[in-house]
Formats: C-alpha cells, structure tokens, sequence
C-alpha cells in the first residue's frame, strides 16, 4: 500500500513536471513565432517602402523621357517594361517565400 502510494505520488510529480515542461516549450515556440512574424513584417515594410521610392524614382524618370525625342522614350519604355515585370516577378517570389514562411508558422503555433 504504502508503494503503491509512492509510485502514484512519484507519477503526478513526473506528470505535473512534464505539463510544466511542454508549457514553456510551447510559450518559446510561440515567442519564437511572434519574433519571426515580426522581422517579416518589418521586412515586408522595408521593402514596401523601397518600392514606393523606386517608383518614384522611375515616375520622375518617366516625366525627363517624356521630353526627350521619341526615339529615346520608347526605348526607355521598352526597359521600363522590363524593369517592371521583373519587379513583379521578384516581388512575387518575394511574397510567396512569406506566405510559405507565414504558413509554417501557424503549423509551429
């Protein structure tokens, strides 16, 4: 009797000790989630921005080519043009790696 009443005791100790454990293995992956999440945002703000002044950058290129001879505007349209769709292509990959990133994460959470 008084073994058995050991071998509970020493089973509730290892129980409560796990339960313990798995809680602050699950606080650290949620805090690792949350830190993660927040570095790709900050990432994704960062290059939002960057975006926007490039954007900028190529309107205010834009508005010199327009006063320039034809010539010259379509070429720098035809690059443009490229410049753009590869933008498009990088910021796509870009946005697909974060959504790939994002959705690993709601797994660990």
């Amino acid at each position: 009797e008084e073994a058995q009443a050991v071998r509970t005791r020493v089973e509730a100790e290892a129980r409560h000790r796990a339960e313990q454990e798995a809680g602050a293995m699950r606080a650290a992956a949620e805090a690792d989630a949350r830190d993660i999440r927040d570095r790709a945002e900050k990432q994704a703000q960062e290059l939002r921005t960057q975006v926007r002044r490039e954007q900028g950058a190529l309107e205010a290129m834009k508005a010199g080519v327009v006063a320039q001879p034809a010539t010259i505007a379509k070429d720098a349209g035809s690059v443009e043009g490229q410049q753009e769709q590869a933008a498009e292509i990088d910021w796509q990959l870009l946005l697909d790696d974060a959504t790939e990133q994002v959705a690993g994460w709601s797994v660990i959470a």
